[in-house]
């Protein structure tokens, strides 16, 4: 009775499970769905490919930020350069002005020194003239015998003013060649100066054609910048310096005057210059520096024609110094009349001397070098000649080097001109960087 009991009681059991379970099924419309599968893991190639792709990124923006900072840079730089640029135009077109007065008060110079000099022209004419009648006069009463003039003569007392007048005539004769003495030394005094202020003002005008070439250069140079400061450009190109070209020429072991078709090693430059510089006691490096830049200023040299661009008052120590040296004054290389403006040309040699300039130094030379006739156109000869007027100038002082450089160019008005001597004292700096001191 047991057994039959108890089996009846787990099929219920099952049923009532069974009916349990379809009744939870109809309460819950739908299953959740199930979580998502996990991604594979990636390959080992596909982890290279992403790190080169961030590292190539990461270099772009590291490039990116380098070519900004640069590009800041080269405008800070660019936006300066342009500025010291107008500044330098700025001294350019002042100093031009400078040249410009000078030029204008050495003219007024030499005009006046011409007055001056036709005056005492014409005094020592009018002396002459006066003294010629004199010494007639005196020859005449010398050929009257003391009995002609007794029997010509009324008195005694006639006797003895003709005596006096003949006294006075003789020491008037007396004053005369004194004044006339005096008068031509005067006159050959304003002709030296004459001379000295016309080969000044030669020097002027052609530093004058430098300056404006150079204030155009500059002027087309600030052109450039403010162009390449639009385009973003940051390699700028400053005009080649007399120093630099200076500086190419040492590397090359050459030595060049341009204009004067002189060019020869540097130890031949060098041994020239040392021998000047013992003979006048100017630095070997700045005598170089000068013939340098006076051959650097212009393209007009060498290039006349004799006689046509030489001054009058040069043609006649052109052609003494030219029958000393055995040259054709026709063939010989002269510097030649500028166009830009009024003056002459006729500068001869490495050094640019006028004739008469090299004339006046010539016994100087003569004596300093032992030699008979000294040579404007051999490259020892000219740089002892500049040595010599350097010397006159205070160039023996380190302390007025600057000024002697500077009165070189343009005489008592050297003080506006120092910029002169900066180019010549930055060429002086390569020699003695090179060993010629």
């Amino acid at each position: 009775m047991h057994l039959t009991h108890r089996r009846p009681l787990c099929t219920g059991l099952t049923v009532l499970l069974a009916l349990l379970a379809a009744s939870s099924h109809a309460a819950a419309p739908s299953a959740a769905p199930p979580p998502p599968a996990a991604a594979p893991a990636p390959s080992a190639p596909e982890v290279n490919a992403q790190e080169k792709e961030l590292a190539a990124l990461e270099a772009k923006i590291s490039a990116l930020k380098q070519s900004q900072s640069a590009a800041t840079t080269k405008a800070n730089a660019t936006a300066q350069q342009i500025d010291q640029l107008s500044v330098a135009l700025e001294i350019a077109e002042l100093q031009l002005q400078q040249t410009l007065s000078t030029i204008t008060a050495a003219t007024r110079d030499i005009d006046q020194l011409t007055v001056e000099l036709d005056r005492l022209m014409k005094s020592i004419a009018a002396t002459r003239s006066h003294l010629g009648q004199v010494v007639r006069a005196l020859y005449e009463h010398e050929q009257t015998t003391p009995v002609d003039i007794v029997l010509s003569t009324v008195s005694l007392g006639r006797v003895l003013s003709e005596q006096r007048t003949f006294e006075t005539l003789q020491q008037r004769a007396v004053q005369l060649i004194a004044q006339l003495r005096q008068s031509q030394q005067a006159a050959a005094g304003r002709h030296r100066e004459l001379a000295g202020r016309r080969s000044e003002l030669e020097r002027l005008h052609t530093a004058q054609a430098y300056q404006q070439a150079a204030l155009y250069d500059q002027r087309e140079q600030q052109q450039r910048q403010l162009s390449r400061v639009k385009q973003s450009q940051a390699d700028l190109n400053m005009r080649l310096t007399e120093a630099q070209q200076t500086r190419r020429e040492i590397a090359q072991r050459i030595f060049i005057l341009r204009g004067v078709d002189l060019t020869t090693s540097l130890t031949d430059a060098f041994s020239a210059a040392r021998y000047a510089a013992a003979l006048t006691g100017v630095a070997p490096s700045l005598l170089l520096a000068i013939l340098k830049v006076e051959t650097n200023v212009g393209a007009n040299l060498g290039s006349g024609v004799f006689p046509d661009d030489m001054h009058p008052d040069s043609r006649e120590p052109f052609l003494r110094l030219m029958a000393k040296l055995g040259r054709d004054p026709d063939h010989t290389p002269i510097s030649r009349r500028p166009a830009a403006y009024a003056g002459w040309g006729g500068a001869i040699g490495p050094g640019q001397f006028m004739p008469e300039t090299w004339e006046q130094h010539a016994e100087r030379l003569r004596t300093l070098m032992g030699k008979d006739v000294p040579d404007p156109f051999a490259l020892p000869d000219a740089l002892v000649a500049v040595g010599i007027m350097l010397a006159d100038r205070g160039a023996n002082d380190p302390a007025r080097v600057v000024e002697a450089a500077a009165r070189f160019l343009a005489g008592p008005n050297w003080a506006y001109h120092t910029w002169y001597s900066a180019r010549v004292l930055a060429v002086a700096d390569e020699y003695v960087r090179e060993g010629l001191e």
